[in-house]
């Protein structure tokens, strides 16, 4: 295997393949607010006429998106307007039209005061406690959802999504809990308070809002995705957009996006989930990017110490969290890409300086806990081959090792003698590309089944998993047979006779290029099975070696005339457009100096398939287009 292929899109990484590029930085962006910063919201969202009153001021100013509303001061919204507050402890409260709501305390727990108007108030369960005091009742609160509507007459309506909140009429001192799917009303006269009684839709759940509530996801008509997104900005921890030109010339609008506890995760998964989410807006078209990830453990209050790990590399210390499973997925809403990968665990990787020992943590023999371990050589004998650690693949003697970002040294770190390096490996995952009505109820399920029913076929482009298509646990070299996967880059996977396969395709060439054809195999740990039995994969720069535009592509050939492939055009680029050269990042040695200059450009994807309609070496057919701002990716730790 030459290293163009050892360095094929590796399904073992939890990295965005849509942000592969640029998740090579490793700089721990941590939002730590001060004791001042905790007094203060943070106005994430707006629409419409938001204005703000100091506490000695008679004056309402203006707001501004991204302000802070300190304590003591008033925040109102206009008649068609709303807006919505970001708390230290992550809860939101959303403002509806013409609602007026005072910071009456903003530390623990945080206090507010609403005069008027509707506000919906989504609790972090893990936070302080959360009150909120209208003129007739006070609703306290600890994890949950729930709105409140005060009327002119100060009357006022508690409805309840999720959770408990406990209601007190402030005429009478009674107090009851009112839980999930119900509703209460409270009133300024001394009769006794009533009993909860179940909710009812209200005349303002139009069926765009009743919409709005669904995940964005592939089967979604541009109407009902614009109505997601616009429904899920309100709730994002991380917040970007701009214009810009993209590398064709087009004006493209790019929304960006965070959140935690996305609904289309299990209840049982949400607190340790999160979502990343870029949309894409041209004249005639709309193309979609997310990514949600569920991490060991429940998600920190600061998520950027989470999502520093996403990238799955570290050295020193075993990481606090790491990913257990993840689903990728992009459309144009006519074709989509899927991946997804569960069975998430970490492998502790130590180096003699002749053997490299790897260790599988928290994983049994039935894929959950316990220990298993390998031993691979640093030179892989009669291949003539050397094992990086960090990129678990093969390379050529003299060929450039990947590196983990070191804080401690703002450097990149290659593997040393006495070094310990921690990595995230998934049991099984699938990549998929088609119709985005037909990947929409496909997962790992589906895609086991048809691994094991024989050769893949489409819409199934890989797939890897740690059992035989017996359902067998594959052998392991070391101590231990249990079905944790450690490597997928084995020597057993550097087999000459192993990888030719079919003789028939031997000397694959496509485009005059001579290319390594690699069959379906056992590598290390797990089974790999591709489209058709089998892959090539080739590399370019299609604007010259001096510009930052990489060209992959991998051939699943089925016969000589029949070869199915997918294309990754990817691009760094300016807000006009203009593609960067490689020296804009010669002197970039450090995290940080490559942050500073990252975020002075963008990122683009153009993919080509033969499964959206396009020809293997032609560019036809139907893409998928997706540009990104790295902002979004540095503020949050994603890039680091």
């Amino acid at each position: 295997m030459n290293d163009a292929a050892a360095s094929a899109p590796r399904p073992d990484r939890p990295a965005f393949r849509l942000a592969g590029v640029l998740a090579v930085s490793a700089l721990a962006f941590v939002l730590r607010p001060s004791p001042v910063q905790a007094r203060q919201a943070i106005l994430s969202y707006f629409r419409g006429t938001v204005e703000v009153q100091a506490p000695t001021s008679t004056f309402w100013r203006k707001a501004q998106l991204k302000m802070f509303v300190n304590e003591g001061e008033k925040i109102r919204t206009g008649k068609r307007s709303t807006a919505t507050l970001l708390f230290r402890d992550g809860t939101r409260t959303r403002l509806g039209p013409d609602t007026t709501l005072s910071m009456t305390s903003l530390s623990a727990p945080v206090q507010l005061s609403q005069r008027g108007g509707r506000t919906r108030n989504r609790v972090n369960k893990y936070g302080r406690g959360f009150k909120l005091r209208t003129p007739t009742a006070v609703c306290s609160v600890r994890g949950t959802d729930f709105g409140v509507e005060v009327g002119e007459n100060g009357n006022t309506n508690l409805d309840v999504f999720e959770g408990v909140v406990n209601g007190m009429k402030l005429a009478t001192g009674e107090s009851v809990d009112v839980g999930a799917g119900n509703s209460l009303s409270f009133d300024a006269g001394v009769t006794p308070l009533g009993e909860p009684a179940p909710l009812e839709t209200s005349v303002d759940e139009s069926a765009a809002k009743q919409l709005a509530r669904k995940e964005v996801g592939l089967d979604m008509t541009r109407e009902q995705l614009q109505a997601a997104v616009a429904e899920e900005m309100k709730l994002a921890e991380y917040q970007e957009g701009k214009s810009l030109i993209d590398v064709n010339g087009r004006r493209v609008r790019v929304e960006e996006y965070i959140l935690r506890r996305p609904k289309d995760v299990a209840e049982a998964e949400r607190d340790k989930a999160f979502k990343f989410v870029v949309l894409n807006t041209r004249e005639d078209r709309l193309d979609f990017f997310t990514y949600k990830g569920i991490f060991n453990k429940t998600l920190p209050e600061d998520l950027s110490v989470a999502l520093r790990n996403v990238s799955g590399r570290k050295f020193g210390t075993e990481p606090e969290f790491y990913l257990t499973a993840y689903e990728m997925a992009q459309s144009n809403l006519t074709d989509a890409i899927k991946d997804l990968a569960d069975g998430g665990h970490l492998v502790k990787v130590t180096f003699d300086g002749a053997t490299y020992n790897l260790e599988a943590h928290g994983v049994a023999s039935d894929g959950s806990a316990g220990p298993a371990t390998d031993t691979v050589l640093q030179n892989a004998g009669a291949e003539g081959k050397d094992y990086d650690p960090v990129a678990d693949v093969y390379r050529n003697p003299g060929a450039g090792f990947d590196g983990v970002y070191d804080p401690d040294t703002d450097a990149f770190q290659t593997m040393s003698a006495g070094d310990t390096l921690w990595r995230t490996v998934f049991n099984r995952y699938a990549h998929m590309m088609g119709p985005s009505s037909q990947l929409a109820g496909l997962g790992l399920t589906e895609a086991e089944a048809a691994y094991r029913a024989g050769t893949l076929s489409q819409p199934y482009f890989q797939f890897y998993t740690n059992t035989s298509r017996a359902g067998a646990a594959l052998a392991r070299t070391g101590a231990g047979n249990t079905p944790a996967v450690t490597n997928i880059a084995t020597l057993e996977s550097f087999n000459n006779a192993a990888l030719n396969g079919d003789p028939t395709f031997n000397n694959f060439t496509v485009g005059g290029r001579s290319l390594d054809l690699i069959p379906d195999q056992q590598i290390g740990d797990a089974y790999f099975a591709y489209l058709n039995g089998r892959y090539a994969f080739d590399s370019s720069f299609p604007s010259g070696a001096d510009k930052l535009n990489i060209r992959l592509i991998t051939y699943y050939p089925k016969s000589s005339t029949d070869i199915p492939f997918e294309q990754y055009d990817t691009f760094i680029l300016s807000d006009e457009g203009k593609i960067a050269p490689t020296a804009a990042f010669a002197s970039a040695t450090s995290g940080k100096a490559f942050k500073e200059e990252l975020i002075k450009w963008n990122y683009q994807q153009v993919t080509h398939s033969s499964a959206f309609g396009g020809t293997a070496g032609l560019d036809d057919g139907r893409t998928i287009d997706i540009v990104v701002e790295p902002k979004i990716l540095i503020r949050s730790g994603l890039i680091k």
